[in-house]
């Protein structure tokens, strides 16, 4: 074990907007929180249960075994990963959360456990939350919601573990140098893997896959630059889920994220590898198609309303389609120009609800 005689100071390190700063990079948002803290009580009942299982794997894995200071209990062990999940389901993510990451990220600091090892452990912890979460009987859906808040939190939580460790090793831990720059290296290898998972979450919506709208711009840019050199033309289509406010009101979020997951797999069907599709609304999905004619894109849109037809018959769909076929416009002003002057040649009709052209 490892005594320190640095100092800690328990007040957060990081001010109430860094903390929402950190949340939005990671998309945290209100529906996590509340999805969060419904299963609070389910997973307070099979808290004894995870730690026991994820201890069997400590356990019994060689690499495991290997990694642990020899002289740390798995009963340390137990007691941290006790008080990190009492936490993790509590609804509550300001600074008094914080401050408790950070207090369970010295006590590893203190015990020796490297942040590999940590980032290990979380990893395994995070399988076994998922697997236990199937045990609630929710639907596919909101069963992913509530694995995708689970892992957006740990990663804001590895991040903080992360600020811990680095402010340990400032605070004078004595560690022999070459130890020190061992841990640095692969501490920095670390922060690149979660930097990658990060920039991965901004890129793309984990609920359904589709491009952001700022990644999705400038993909769609790349695609008008390539028709300038080709000289094909570029179709863009806009598929928007017909009142979808209205929808959620009266249906719940859960079920607009149903449709919206559904319009996703129906794109996704139909799309080429060289297409791009993305989010440029709360409901309206934009694809990028390179060297397609207005004909063209017209039927591959038909196909993918025909499809989420299948899913949601009861729910319209708006589309729009425009073609550029010189340079006239940016990314963003093409995509302007579709959703003002776009062709609207499709929708399901507000009564039958059947695609018409």
């Amino acid at each position: 074990m490892h005594d320190s005689q640095a100092e800690y100071p328990e007040q957060s390190l990081l001010s109430d907007v860094e903390i929402r700063e950190r949340k939005d990079l990671l998309k945290i948002d209100a529906l996590d929180v509340t999805l969060l803290a419904g299963i609070e009580s389910f997973f307070q009942e099979k808290l004894e249960d995870i730690v026991t299982e994820l201890l069997a794997i400590i356990r019994t894995n060689q690499g495991f075994r290997q990694a642990l200071p020899k002289d740390v209990l798995l009963q340390d062990i137990a007691e941290l990963q006790r008080g990190y999940l009492r936490g993790l389901f509590g609804g509550e993510y300001g600074s008094e959360y914080v401050d408790n990451r950070r207090r369970i990220g010295r006590e590893y600091l203190r015990l020796g456990v490297e942040p590999p090892l940590f980032s290990a452990m979380g990893h395994r912890l995070r399988s076994l939350l998922e697997t236990h979460a199937a045990d609630l009987g929710h639907d596919r859906l909101r069963l992913q919601r509530i694995v995708c808040a689970i892992d957006k939190l740990m990663q804001f939580d590895s991040a903080l573990m992360y600020d811990t460790y680095i402010e340990g090793l400032r605070n004078g831990i004595e560690y022999p140098q070459q130890e020190v720059e061992r841990q640095a290296l692969e501490l920095e290898d670390l922060i690149r893997q979660r930097s990658r998972e990060i920039e991965s979450l901004t890129r793309q919506d984990p609920l359904t896959g589709m491009l952001r709208r700022r990644e999705f711009i400038s993909r769609l840019e790349t695609d008008l630059l390539s028709m300038k050199r080709n000289g094909q033309p570029l179709c863009l289509a806009c598929l928007k889920i017909d009142k979808f406010g209205q929808l959620c009101n009266r249906m719940g979020f859960l079920h607009g994220d149903s449709v919206k997951c559904s319009l996703a797999e129906s794109a996704f069907a139909v799309i080429r590898d060289q297409d791009n599709a993305g989010w440029t609304g709360v409901s309206e999905l934009c694809i990028s198609l390179p060297q397609t004619s207005e004909l063209a894109g017209r039927m591959l849109c038909v196909e993918i309303c025909q499809l989420f037809a299948l899913r949601h018959p009861e729910q319209a769909l708006l589309v729009r389609l425009a073609v550029q076929a010189e340079n006239e416009f940016c990314a963003e002003d093409f995509l302007r120009h579709n959703l003002k002057h776009g062709t609207d040649f499709i929708m399901q009709d507000e009564d039958t609800r059947i695609p018409v052209v």
